[in-house]
């Protein structure tokens, strides 16, 4: 009996021993090849065996059909698509993605296109959510998990990304490959700060490429050894404003289009900026313009929807950090984050967007790319950033002046002729290029705590924005005072004389502006 039950016991182990790795790599989570559109499911994985972490390798046939905006950052996409892009604003399809968080349901990334296949993650703890999400275009292969270790196996090393005291991310490289950045975590807030690049142990510095913004991952000449542990801390850069100091407005489709990627103006939003036009200019020296400029808007209105409003939120926002506006206050809540889109502040958006035009005439104007007063502006504008001082920034990608841009393109067939963004925080990478840190209201990524970017180049001769890496901009204005906004009382008539002693006390730098307007055509 002892022997049958002997031979009983190691026959079943011997099953087990043949048929456990394949069950286990059987439990591995998977999707459908091909996966289906509008898709948007999630698989959890739980080790049979406690663990500090998990070494997940995805199989090389893992690929999700990538969106506009990967392509688009990648430089994959078509001169036709571009061409798109530029007439209509419109950004494409949106693209699948797979996500993967851990027991805590952290993020441990998001990816798409290729760039799961064959690679190896590092995942702590002893079980992970993965979470496969498709547009609805074309399909791919999706993801199969090819392997799961609690150990790094030969032939990788892990990189130890030390983000703050309390967060370090992991991740695993393949041996004889350079240690990358981690991008994910490219211009992340932490406070009042955030991540511009790492360094090692020994205080050696990798920052970001900008110019031009490339999001290469190799950025660094360390070669990884096999089975090697490597070190990296984040490098910090301040910032004027966080994420809770600028309007998210993402919780109502009504002010905040996701199709259309922007801030839309509603009708009755629009007949605001009307009647605010009218009562803002019809006494100051610039009413002359105030007809022609209600007639362009009156015609485009009716055919075009109107993105934007960037001025207007940019311009509060400024106003609020200076202390001009008291916002929050209005809507009793402690955070310009926590403020809802009301008519009310609309209103007060509308407003101001209409007065950020006339006061060019009190900004700095820099006009004619190549010169020197231009680079003087560059210089002078990223020095006032980086001393603390968040800027109001506006650029024209298409012509060298705003009336140029309007005249040129006229109302049919564009939806954007300029831009508005504050820029509020500033550093100067390896390669000697300047930063500019930007919170846009066209994008949700600010109130997420990402922030986005403007580089300048070592000399100061060409400034780049985030959506226009096919060349530098042509034109642009900045201010970092709102002086001249005591004049326009958030909704209520401007004072005239205070109004006329700005314009005169600044007329000579408008008279110019007039004259390189008519200088270049329009």
């Amino acid at each position: 009996m002892k022997r049958c039950l002997c031979c009983l016991l190691a026959t079943s182990l011997l099953l087990t021993a043949l048929f456990l790795p394949g069950a286990a790599a059987a439990a591995y989570p998977e999707s459908e090849h091909d996966y289906p559109n509008n898709c948007d499911e999630t698989q959890v994985y739980q080790h049979p065996v406690e663990a500090d972490g998990l070494f997940v390798t995805f199989s090389a046939e893992t690929y999700v059909v990538p969106g506009y905006g990967y392509r688009f950052l990648t430089g994959e996409y078509t001169e036709e698509e571009m061409t798109e892009f530029l007439e209509t604003g419109k950004a494409g399809p949106k693209g699948d993605s797979i996500s993967i968080y851990t027991e805590e349901g952290e993020p441990v990334g998001a990816f798409t296109g290729d760039q799961l296949a064959g690679k190896t993650l590092y995942i702590p703890g002893d079980s992970f959510s993965i979470r496969l999400e498709s547009d609805e275009s074309e399909t791919g292969y999706g993801f199969a998990i090819a392997a799961v270790s609690t150990e790094l196996q030969p032939g990788f090393a892990q990189v130890n990304y030390h983000v703050d005291d309390e967060t370090c991310v992991s991740g695993v490289i393949e041996a004889g490959k350079t240690v990358p950045l981690n991008t994910y975590y490219m211009l992340r807030q932490i406070g009042s700060r955030i991540i511009i690049g790492w360094k090692t142990e020994q205080d050696r510095t990798f920052y970001y490429e900008t110019v031009k913004l490339t999001y290469r991952d190799d950025v660094t000449d360390i070669v990884a050894e096999d089975r090697a542990v490597y070190d990296l801390y984040a490098v910090t850069c301040p910032i004027s404003l966080t994420k809770d100091d600028v309007y998210p407005f993402l919780n109502t489709s009504r002010v905040f289009n996701a199709e259309l990627n922007g801030y839309v103006y509603t009708n009755e939003d629009f007949m605001h900026l009307i009647l605010d036009e009218c009562a803002t200019f019809i006494w100051t020296p610039l009413a002359p313009f105030l007809a022609p400029s209600l007639a362009y808007l009156t015609l485009y209105w009716p055919t075009n929807e109107f993105v934007g409003a960037c001025t207007g939120i940019a311009m509060t926002e400024l106003l609020q950090y200076h202390g001009k506006l008291d916002l929050p206050a209005t809507q009793n809540v402690k955070t310009m984050a926590e403020l809802e889109p009301t008519d009310e502040l609309l209103s007060v958006i509308d407003f101001y967007a209409v007065q950020a035009l006339p006061c060019h005439l009190c900004n700095h104007m820099a006009i004619d790319p190549g010169t020197e007063e231009y680079s003087r502006q560059l210089k002078t504008m990223f020095e006032t950033v980086a001393s603390g001082s968040p800027v109001y920034f506006e650029f024209y990608p298409y012509a060298q002046h705003p009336m140029k841009t309007i005249f040129t393109k006229g109302p049919w067939g564009i939806t954007n002729v300029g831009h508005s963004i504050l820029l509020t925080g500033a550093y100067t990478d390896g390669n000697g290029n300047h930063v500019l840190i930007a919170a846009d209201c066209n994008s949700s990524s600010y109130s997420n705590g990402t922030c986005r970017i403007v580089s300048i180049n070592a000399d100061f001769t060409e400034i780049y924005n985030f959506d226009y890496q096919t060349g530098a901009l042509q034109g642009f204005s900045w201010t970092e005072t709102v002086e001249q906004y005591d004049s326009f009382p958030a909704k209520g008539l401007p004072n005239p004389l205070s109004w006329h002693l700005v314009f005169f006390r600044n007329f000579f730098s408008f008279f110019t502006q007039i004259l390189a307007l008519f200088r270049l055509g329009c």
